[in-house]
């Protein structure tokens, strides 16, 4: 591991059901996966899901306005516009 990335790293000790920890102990087993790598990866997913559904949100509104009008004023397009910047930027995370 490299220094940086020990660096950036917390441990942290939390509660969960014995339950939940054996389904994640086996899944972390059919995946070749240690329990940290598991959670971070799993943190993450619901964190990049929540984005995603509020970015997507956000384009419904802006396209519901576009369609009720049937055209599309400078400020929508400048929020369409923020947002593709948004969406990019989410795109090209790891």
């Amino acid at each position: 591991m490299s220094r940086k990335n020990s660096e950036n790293k917390v441990k942290v000790q939390i509660s969960v059901d014995r339950d939940v920890l054996d389904r994640i102990d086996d899944y972390c087993n059919q995946h070749y996966m240690s329990r940290s790598g598991f959670l971070a990866f799993s943190a993450s997913q619901v964190i990049s899901s929540e984005e995603t559904v509020k970015l997507l949100k956000q384009m419904n509104g802006l396209l519901s306005r576009v369609a009720e009008t049937g055209k599309m004023d400078d400020q929508t397009r400048a929020d369409l516009d923020k947002l593709s910047r948004v969406v990019a930027l989410f795109g090209s995370r790891p």
